[in-house]
């Protein structure tokens, strides 16, 4: 993926929208019944009701005129948001995880090197969402102590086997990790293409939050809402899989959730490229994704946040 160009905050205030004090874990603003299905009528990050329909060809998804948060209407049950890598050994999504990791090995050198610009000496992390074990497997050989959560049991299973037995990778959901963590607080927690898939836009920032150490360091890479190739494709675009995407972040509404759950240094950028990219098409995009990421136009976004206690 290209370089990150990306703009700090420091020092912000927490944001005071009840959405994102976190008073409930499954909490989403103003839901309504429409042919018996909840749906969101409001803005799950800033609680604006103005939303577009910005695809016609993909009506599921809504718009907020305000944030520029993309998500699904319909409520989507937690017990079933990851149903298509966890419900059974050939689902699919766990499938083409597995299909695609021979070709990942450069992905996971050139994301360690992006951790490692911005959070130094190593330390305990934990990554949400091991998925077949390479970037865990990467940092542990660059000196990182790695614990791994990965609710899929295939994956689970994959990872477990490359890491061996000195990394933990526990097949759980964060949301009921706790019990089983053993090295938090951490030095970092990670989660790289995993907020797409969770309904509640607070809920995994903030349990991260919670395990992090004091000046400790939340590092998330999720689709850009407001990219190029969002703008290209419009309703094409592959990041609008309704079984699999809820909500889909611009700038502007990553960094509200961010802020509302308390972290107070938070550099958000653009990257671009996809994990499988080769030798020739990476570097193509090291000089597109540059100037991509001057515009925050790149394909996905690239956050660090501290959490750093009064």
């Amino acid at each position: 993926m290209g370089g990150v160009v990306a703009r700090t905050v420091e020092k912000v205030g927490v944001l005071g929208l009840s959405v994102l004090r976190g008073e409930s874990e499954s909490a989403v603003p103003v839901i309504e019944e429409e042919k018996g299905n909840p749906v969101r009528s409001r803005c799950p990050v800033c609680n604006c009701g103005n939303l577009e329909v910005p695809f016609p060809d993909t009506p599921g998804f809504r718009e907020c005129s305000r944030c520029g948060l993309l998500f699904t209407e319909s409520i989507v049950p937690r017990n079933r948001s990851n149903i298509v890598y966890e419900a059974t050994e050939n689902a699919p999504g766990a499938c083409e995880l597995l299909d695609q990791e021979p070709r990942r090995e450069r992905y996971y050198s050139m994301l360690v090197q992006r951790i490692g610009e911005k959070v130094r000496p190593p330390g305990p992390l934990l990554e949400i969402g091991t998925g077949t074990g390479g970037l865990a497997s990467t940092m542990v050989g660059t000196g990182w102590s790695v614990e791994g959560l990965e609710p899929s049991k295939r994956l689970c299973e994959a990872s477990q086997q490359l890491l061996g037995p000195g990394t933990s990778v526990h097949c759980r959901r964060f949301e009921e990790a706790d019990p089983v963590l053993t090295l938090k607080p951490y030095r970092a927690v990670v989660a790289i293409d995993v907020l797409e898939h969770i309904p509640d836009p607070t809920l995994l920032p903030r349990r991260a939050f919670g395990w992090l150490a004091d000046k400790g360091y939340l590092i998330l890479q999720t689709p850009n809402a407001r990219g190029l190739r969002r703008r290209i494709e419009r309703g094409a675009w592959e990041q609008l899989a309704q079984d699999r995407h809820f909500l889909i972040h611009s700038r502007e509404s990553l960094l509200r959730v961010l802020q509302g759950c308390g972290f107070t240094r938070i550099a958000i950028g653009t990257v671009s490229g996809t994990p499988v990219d080769g030798p020739f098409k990476r570097f193509i995009m090291r000089f597109v994704g540059g100037c991509l990421a001057l515009l925050d136009l790149g394909n996905a976004l690239w956050a660090v946040a501290k959490k750093e206690q009064p």
